[in-house]
């Protein structure tokens, strides 16, 4: 039974091969694997999913991925792709140019970059940018908004530019994980007015307004490694034990109709405020509580 599912977020892995240091991840046990994310995709093409964020972790430490990525395109599926950019060369990218994009993440100049992700990372991520645009690969960049590269934000910023990424998203960080053992060396209070300025300042040319929405959509899910769905991304509770159902289990269908179907009620304030233009985006924490998985953050 096809529309029922527009868009899917499909946290692959939690494996990664960087040890960050504003990681917000922890590493779960027991992620399928290949045959059975085909499986996965054979679900999403059932259920009418248009469009695919692929995150994790890092991606490209997924067994098998390159031939899951290329089934799901054969599916009709566009592909999205967050990524490191570490294990990524030539070779791959020329397998990958049906990709809609690749989010690349940077941190900040060379040195903030580095000392957050790992020696070589950034002059790695600007090469697999620069084989993007050899290719004709779109390209985004992912950036947190941090103490490291808050003071310099503007030299930041107008580096990005010149990149000529095709989408830009900054997010506030969030102290989860490593990044609340670190949140001292890095967690940043972030002023709303000062950062609009900066923004408008730094890409005159872009009209940003106020993105009034909640991701607990009927119409899109978050899937975790091991194939099981919730409404939002931040619904997801440590120990995927709070899961509306598995793609792999054949109870996922009736379930995703009834969640269709049902008049979903987003929290009155979602954690985060998002701001957007037309290819940049960016999301500071307004509250610490969501109402939706009765959590806090950080």
């Amino acid at each position: 039974m096809s529309g029922i599912i527009d868009y899917a977020i499909w946290e692959i892995t939690t494996k990664c091969n960087l040890n960050c240091l504003h990681c917000i991840r922890k590493v779960y046990p027991g992620e399928l694997d290949s045959k059975d994310c085909l499986r996965v995709i054979d679900s999403l093409g059932s259920l009418g999913c248009r469009e695919l964020s692929v995150t994790g972790g890092e991606i490209f430490v997924k067994k098998g991925l390159l031939e899951i990525l290329e089934y799901a395109n054969k599916k009709g599926i566009k592909i999205k792709l967050f990524t490191n950019g570490v294990l990524i060369n030539k070779k791959v990218l020329e397998r990958l140019k049906f990709i809609e994009c690749i989010y690349f993440s940077i941190e900040g100049p060379e040195s903030v970059n580095d000392f957050i992700r790992g020696k070589g990372v950034f002059r790695k991520v600007i090469k697999d940018i620069e084989l993007c645009k050899d290719l004709g690969i779109n390209f985004g960049i992912a950036s947190t908004l941090n103490k490291l590269n808050f003071d310099n934000l503007e030299s930041f910023l107008a580096f990005l530019k010149k990149l000529r990424p095709k989408y830009i998203t900054l997010s506030q960080l969030i102290p989860l994980g490593k990044a609340k053992k670190n949140k001292s060396l890095l967690y940043q209070e972030i002023n709303k007015k000062s950062l609009i300025n900066l923004m408008r300042k730094v890409f005159p040319n872009k009209k940003f307004r106020k993105l009034t929405f909640c991701p607990v959509n009927p119409r899109q899910i978050f899937i975790d490694p091991k194939g099981n769905f919730y409404p939002c991304t931040e619904v997801c509770k440590p120990g995927y034990s709070n899961a509306l159902g598995n793609l792999l289990n054949k109870n996922y269908l009736p379930i995703l109709i009834r969640f269709n179907k049902k008049k979903v009620r987003p929290p009155k304030k979602c954690p985060y405020l998002n701001y957007g233009s037309e290819n940049i985006t960016f999301s500071i924490i307004q509250s610490r509580y969501c109402s939706i998985n009765n959590l806090y953050i950080g």
